[in-house]
C-alpha cells in the first residue's frame, strides 16, 4: 500500500480506572490492549 493511510490496521482499547488519584479499591485494574493487522494476510482468510 501508499499513500497517506498506514500498511496496517491497528485496534486499540482500554477497560478500567485510568485516574490515577482515586484508584477504585473494588477494581484497580487498568487494560490496554492492541491488535495489529496487515491487511493483505487478513484477505486471504
Amino acid at each position: 500500500m501508499s499513500g497517506e493511510f498506514s500498511d496496517y490496521i491497528v485496534y486499540v482499547d482500554e477497560s478500567g480506572d485510568h485516574g490515577l488519584g482515586s484508584i477504585d479499591p473494588g477494581y484497580p485494574v487498568f487494560v490496554l490492549a492492541f491488535c495489529i493487522f496487515r491487511p493483505t494476510l487478513t484477505t486471504l482468510l
